[in-house]
């Protein structure tokens, strides 16, 4: 669950880092409540373990991989777009228009 939030947060731009961009978007921050609540209503709930037939993970097998995975995930996409960022040649035409030409990394990491 922390990881699908993770990549959620990471794909929300292709340039703009996170903090630029910010996690205004409500119906996506109430995904993500959403999704860890059930999650842990599955993993956590006595009747609904039961009737589901799961048993409860201890809070170090769950939480800390994927919090470390999460960080690393958020942490490798922001260099990522810094240096796309970093990367692109920004161009003033003699009329006044902006042109950009990116560099390796936008042409080879960008779809």
């Amino acid at each position: 669950m922390l990881t699908q939030i993770a990549n959620n947060l990471a794909c929300r731009t292709r340039f703009l880092a996170l903090n630029q961009h910010g996690i205004s978007n409500y119906w996506g921050n109430l995904s993500f409540v959403f999704e860890w609540t059930l999650g842990m209503i599955i993993m956590y709930v006595k009747p609904v373990e039961f009737a589901i037939n799961t048993r409860a993970i201890s809070v170090p097998h769950f939480f800390f991989p994927a919090v470390t995975f999460s960080i690393c995930l958020l942490l490798w996409d922001e260099f990522r777009k810094f240096f796309v960022r970093k990367g692109v040649q920004r161009i003033y035409s003699p009329n006044g228009i902006l042109i950009k030409y990116p560099g390796w990394l936008a042409r080879n990491t960008m779809w």
